[in-house]
């Protein structure tokens, strides 16, 4: 058995590490992993006696610059790797992580579902993705930068994404597959069941999603960022005549503009720069017979809503370098979580699209308006986690408790679960208390002034903190409420609020 140790430190200085390393050889204790961070070291160790790991803590603490020593159930990597596994694991469709020479890296259920034909039983890792498309890694080099195309039987669409470090290594690809529903039903795993609620608004969405789910009306999803747009639009398909067929999805602000309409519509043979010589089908295409969720609608350009206004009035598309019309018959969920009658007044959003896609509306409360689902969605959560990584479980006292109730999460249920997962980390004794869960949301510095303010006071300067450090780090506003992952009038109006001076970040 080991045991994993975290060390954090008052200052980053170099060395720092190895005058810790020195303990544990002193104490002829093998070092079995070791990762260092700023301010932060980690040691995973065999498991000792009681009293030598006493004493390695007081050895520990003897270096000057040591502010603590804990014991944590696991080390920052192996904790990172969980939360990117189990967000791949959640996505209903193949999901591959691959090297430079195209060995398998990581694969999630539906990847090794589809394509591990060799033996079900191992992990798929290390075998080699030319068994999927023999030709895929030539295609790689050749364009050198992220592509999409159809593979040769036209079964399935493979999108290619380069990953790279902050400081640009590449360090390998991100492989996913959207599977044509000719040759296989999609699997859309997400059902009503899934949403977790003791609010009363919250059941009453839910009901009348369900009503529209019987429907092939279009659907406009309303709320803020993290409120579970993309589950509601999950379940809704998945309560259809529809459910049997594909469920695709694609997000206007992660797609650039000139990349949105090909990907929707598709294009011809040689119809766009750098695309497939072949041409490739669109989403709607693809999709056909099932249900298409277009997430993030107040993001898209004017020119490409007035093309998908023809293809709602219609029924047809047209594939980029194509004047010929093909029929589509899907299902449309729509999804947004800026103010679209403000986008109206000031021109950036068509009137006629915003009546056409909101036959149906559906407005989801932000968490903060939900707050007896708290225990809740943390308890299902720290039990889901328990059995998928077959852990002893956790427990969160009435203190860390009450404190999640008094925060007002900005980034709603997501980020809730960010700051679970946070807390479980930083607990001792699989307990989650509430100095966990205030390290989690505002970080160590500012737990010390904790109590002399009031808790909307400690949200505030938090919350103002990291948007100056976001926005030095990002060229624009818009840019840095992408990576922070709220909407930009949200950002604007938090700048705003919190009298943030453009001299603190330009």
């Amino acid at each position: 058995m080991d045991i994993n140790i975290r060390i954090k430190t008052s200052i980053d200085r170099p060395h720092l590490a190895y005058q810790f390393m020195e303990i544990l050889y002193k104490n002829n204790i093998e070092v079995i992993k070791m990762e260092v961070y700023s301010a932060l070291i980690y040691f995973k160790i065999p498991y000792g006696s009681k009293k030598a790991i006493t004493k390695l803590f007081e050895d520990f603490e003897s270096i000057e610059e040591c502010d603590s020593v804990e014991i944590v159930p696991m080390v920052a990597s192996e904790q990172k790797d969980i939360i990117v596994h189990q967000s791949l694991d959640i996505i209903p469709q193949p999901i591959m992580i691959i090297d430079e020479e195209g060995l398998i890296l990581y694969s999630n259920g539906y990847a090794k579902n589809r394509f591990n034909k060799k033996n079900m039983e191992s992990t798929f890792i290390g075998e080699h993705i030319e068994e999927i498309d023999e030709d895929l890694i030539e295609k790689i080099k050749e364009s050198k930068e992220s592509i999409s195309f159809m593979n040769k039987l036209n079964e399935m669409m493979i999108n290619i994404q380069a990953i790279f470090s902050e400081k640009e290594l590449f360090a390998g690809y991100l492989v996913s597959i959207i599977i044509n529903n000719t040759c296989i039903e999609a699997q859309n795993p997400i059902t009503f069941k899934d949403i977790q609620t003791q609010n009363d608004v919250m059941k009453t969405v839910i009901e009348q999603a369900k009503l529209y789910s019987k429907t092939d009306l279009p659907v406009l999803l309303r709320g803020e960022e993290g409120t579970g747009k993309e589950l509601f639009a999950r379940s809704i398909h998945s309560e259809s005549d529809r459910k049997n067929m594909p469920f695709m999805s694609i997000n206007c602000s992660d797609t650039p503009t000139q990349y949105f309409e090909s990907e929707l519509f598709g294009y011809e043979p040689n119809a766009i720069e750098r695309g497939n010589k072949n041409g490739q089908k669109g989403i709607l295409e693809l999709a056909n017979g099932g249900t298409v969720f277009i997430n993030k609608i107040g993001e898209l350009s004017i020119l490409s809503q007035i093309r998908l206004l023809e293809v709602l009035n219609t029924g047809q598309i047209k594939r980029i370098g194509s004047d010929k019309p093909i029929n589509i018959d899907v299902r449309f969920i729509f999804s947004s979580n800026r103010d679209i009658e403000s986008l109206i007044t000031k021109k950036k959003f068509r009137i006629d699209l915003y009546f056409k896609i909101s036959n149906l509306l559906l407005n989801i409360p932000p968490l903060k308006d939900r707050k007896e689902d708290i225990p809740l969605l943390c308890n299902n959560y720290l039990r889901d986690y328990k059995k998928g990584y077959d852990t002893e479980g956790y427990n969160i006292t009435k203190e860390a408790m009450d404190t999640l109730k008094n925060y007002n999460w900005p980034g709603n249920v997501r980020e809730l679960l960010n700051v679970v997962d946070r807390a479980v980390v930083s607990s001792a004794d699989r307990i989650i208390d509430k100095k966990n869960i205030l390290s989690s949301i505002f970080g160590e510095e500012d737990i010390a002034n904790a109590g002399r303010r009031t808790l909307k006071e400690e949200v505030d300067e938090f919350e103002r903190k990291i948007i100056v450090e976001e926005l030095k780090k990002n060229p624009s506003i818009r840019k840095t409420a992408e990576k922070l992952g709220v909407p930009h009038t949200l950002l604007l109006r938090r700048i705003d609020k919190f009298a943030i001076d453009e001299a603190e970040w330009k």
